[in-house]
């Protein structure tokens, strides 16, 4: 992995993710979704946030306490209110 995944704009890098960056995060995008917010803006956020969780835990910044409870943070922005697939 010769980049860093990550969204420098939102300031989300692996090597420095918190607990609580995760948790704000995936608040906010299940907050900003609903009847018209940006869907792709949407996705791409929840795909930012996925991709920045899975490399910090590959790479050990957590302890398996912190590494359960970010996981279900990210996986909370399932619940966000915004079609997922176009038919």
């Amino acid at each position: 992995m010769g980049e860093q995944a990550g969204s420098g704009e939102r300031g989300l890098f692996a090597a420095t993710l918190t607990v609580e960056q995760v948790e704000q995060e995936a608040a906010a995008i299940v907050t900003l979704a609903g009847p018209g917010c940006d869907y792709e803006a949407l996705h791409g956020m929840e795909d930012d946030l996925r991709a920045v969780v899975l490399e910090a835990i590959a790479i050990g910044r957590f302890t398996p306490v912190d590494m359960q409870r970010v996981a279900l943070y990210a996986l909370r922005t399932r619940d966000a209110d915004f079609p997922r697939y176009a038919a």
